[in-house]
Order: structure tokens, then C-alpha cells, then sequence
């Protein structure tokens, strides 16, 4: 994906395009090109929002209109919260696994 003259092809490059994204108009059109490219485009934007501190997270989920997959829109969760989910969904992808 193109994104403003440059290449989308690595995480570091979608997360430097989410960074300079500030208005709906630009959200949107950054998710229409990103679902031209894949069906879980919605999915693959909203996990990165976690990475952002949680103002921009939730911004970012406003604008694009997309939630983050696991964490919804529970922007007050703590470190330790998040990671024991993460946990948590760790255990469970191991259990399934092992079926």
C-alpha cells in the first residue's frame, strides 16, 4: 500500500503513518487503501493502536473508527491489566494447540 508517497510495508511504516494521521478524512482513506490490501485490515490498524499511549489510542480508535481486537474500548486498563490478558490469551492459544 501507498500511504502519501510512501511504501506500507512493515510495521514501522504503519505505525509512523497511524502517527501522523489527525483527521477523519485521512483516517478513512488510510482504511479504505488498507482493506484494498486485506480482509483483516480492521484488526491489523486497531492492534496497533495499543501501542500508542492511551490518549492516542483512543483517538486513533475514533477516528478510524476501528476498536483494538482484544482490548475493545477499555482505554483504562492498566499495564498490568493488558498484560495479563495478553497472558491469559496466551494460555489459551497453548491449550488449543495442544488439541
Amino acid at each position: 500500500m501507498i500511504w502519501k508517497g510512501q511504501e506500507i510495508k512493515t510495521i514501522q511504516n504503519a505505525m509512523d503513518a497511524l502517527a501522523d494521521i489527525h483527521t477523519k478524512d485521512d483516517a478513512q482513506e488510510y482504511l479504505r487503501l488498507a482493506r484494498l490490501d486485506g480482509e483483516f485490515a480492521d484488526q491489523n490498524i486497531g492492534y496497533l493502536f495499543g501501542y500508542f499511549n492511551r490518549d492516542r489510542w483512543k483517538e486513533l480508535s475514533e477516528l478510524f473508527g476501528v476498536l483494538h481486537p482484544v482490548f475493545g474500548d477499555n482505554y483504562g486498563l492498566t499495564d498490568d491489566e493488558i498484560m495479563e490478558m495478553g497472558m491469559e490469551r496466551g494460555r489459551a492459544a497453548a491449550e488449543r494447540a495442544k488439541k
